[in-house]
């Protein structure tokens, strides 16, 4: 008599993420693009020059509404440099520049919090194509850089058929009805308790549960907390059953047998197992829907049995392939067993023997969601992060350039928007007031004071001051001029007025 237990070991896979490869290792799955935005505010800024005007080496600051500097930066296309959470984004234009340049992400980016049934067991996930763990509750930082997949059960393409809710402390055996075309009346199941030696087991080797005797009902159980390993039929199987302290809710779904369990059985829902060894083999065929009665006392029988949480489902295909099972709401899985034994006349002799599968998760309905995170950046000009909804002023930040030259367009409202939001700043010559020497908009003997100094090389004038000082236009700013502007400040003879 030969009697076995095959054990085919669950193997789950994970693969690397890459452009050509499935986002899921899981057959089933239907793949899907989720495009979020996590940045905080963030602007463009672009430094465009009037005519005849050289901003190549010219300073600029930002500023927030309390006069604080959040940036500075130099010409159309120069260095930055940032305070506070501010931070520069110049230059980025794809994931490896984006990586080069180190950010914070703290500082320029928003917490990603997916649900929590996305990403915890049984669902999968993968950060940069590494097994990563987020906790729902805490959320983790994402950039454009990164790649996070999300592999999980979706309960909304469940074929539901119906629902419960278990009680505290209970043990629900459901066997199909359909378990009765079988004919299977050698089958039975009990529970051994697997935490803890003082558990009441509902089911003991003595009073086992037959599922024949069942079929079509659902059995409530009493039972204490804690885990039960199921033995059918006198085999152990890695299979087990835990009833919990609290109610919980379960979903009934109902799938082609294939599809739930692939690999098992062949299109005809026929498992054909060797009951030998390789040198002699023993060749049995069990029907999952047909009788198992093959008379005189010679059976081929075959029992599935599908665990999740307190629930025990003794499935049996239809005439069309389907099976219903339970899936426990709170942790969408479903752990899969089989059974196999027989006697029959074989080669002239009776033969027993049994045999059966590992576990098998159930492949219910899953998604494999790729979270894109998006962010744009202007190709030219500069970007700074990391900024609050406020309003924000571009100032020269030169004083003998603030004296001579005008800007325009430098007042921005940076709303609470994660799109880029930009803006062009125009600098421009300021038109000068001639024999206005420190180009303050008026002519006095502080410009008298000025161009002396000049005259006499104590202190030469700065910036586009020349130009002012050279009131009787001679090309050269000598005593003539102090006189002039003088007899000006003195009411003597007034220069025209002339903006250069």
């Amino acid at each position: 008599m030969m009697s076995r237990k095959k054990i085919t070991a669950f193997a789950a896979a994970f693969i690397m993420l890459l452009e050509a490869v499935p986002l899921s290792a899981y057959a089933n799955t239907t793949e899907k693009v989720t495009n979020v935005r996590l940045n905080k505010p963030y602007i463009g800024l672009r430094a465009v020059k009037g005519d005849d005007t050289d901003i190549s080496n010219m300073k600029f600051a930002l500023k927030n509404s309390k006069g604080e500097v959040i940036a500075r930066f130099t010409g159309s296309d120069g260095s930055v440099v940032t305070y506070g959470n501010a931070c520069d984004l110049t230059g980025i234009t794809n994931a490896t520049s984006f990586n080069q340049k180190k950010l914070p992400l703290d500082k320029i980016m928003d917490k990603f919090y997916p649900e929590s049934f996305k990403c915890t067991s049984p669902s999968k996930v993968t950060k940069n194509g590494a097994q990563y763990h987020i906790d729902p509750e805490e959320g983790c930082y994402l950039s454009p850089a990164d790649v996070l997949v999300m592999d999980y059960t979706d309960q909304t393409k469940f074929k539901v058929v119906d629902r419960m809710t278990v009680p505290a402390n209970t043990i629900i055996a459901d066997t199909a009805k359909t378990f009765k075309n079988t004919n299977n009346k050698y089958e039975y199941f009990y529970l051994d308790p697997a935490s803890s030696y003082s558990q009441n087991t509902p089911l003991t080797p003595k009073n086992a549960f037959y599922p024949l005797e069942h079929a079509g009902e659902k059995v409530a159980l009493s039972a204490s907390t804690g885990k039960y390993s199921i033995t059918y039929s006198g085999v152990t199987g890695g299979e087990s059953c835990e009833v919990f302290d609290s109610k919980v809710t379960y979903t009934k779904v109902k799938m082609k047998f294939n599809d739930a369990f692939p690999g098992i059985a062949d299109s005809d829902l026929i498992i054909t197992d060797n009951a030998g060894l390789s040198s002699d083999p023993v060749i049995v065929k069990y029907d999952l829907r047909g009788s198992c009665d093959r008379g005189n006392g010679y059976y081929a029988q075959v029992s599935n049995i599908c665990c999740s949480g307190s629930v025990i489902s003794v499935v049996t295909p239809d005439e069309n392939g389907y099976v219903e099972f339970w899936v426990r709401d709170d942790k969408l899985e479903a752990v899969f067993s089989y059974t196999l034994s027989f006697r029959l006349k074989l080669n002239g002799e009776i033969t027993s023997g049994a045999g059966g599968g590992g576990r098998y998760y159930a492949s219910l309905p899953r998604v494999a969601e790729k979270i894109n995170v998006l962010m744009s950046f202007p190709k030219t000009g500069y970007c700074i992060g990391g900024l609050v909804p406020d309003k924000y002023t571009v100032v020269i930040d030169d004083r003998i350039d603030s004296r001579d030259y005008q800007i325009s367009g430098n007042q921005i409202n940076v709303t609470d928007s994660k799109v880029l939001q930009t803006a062009d700043i125009k600098i421009s010559k300021k038109p000068l007031l001639l024999g206005d020497c420190n180009r303050d908009g008026t002519i006095n003997v502080t410009d008298i004071a000025i161009i002396a100094a000049h005259v006499k090389s104590v202190k030469k004038l700065d910036g586009r001051g020349p130009l002012t000082a050279d009131v009787n236009s001679s090309g050269a700013i000598n005593i003539t001029d102090i006189s002039v502007i003088s007899a000006h400040v003195k009411a003597k003879k007034f220069i025209p007025k002339k903006w250069i």
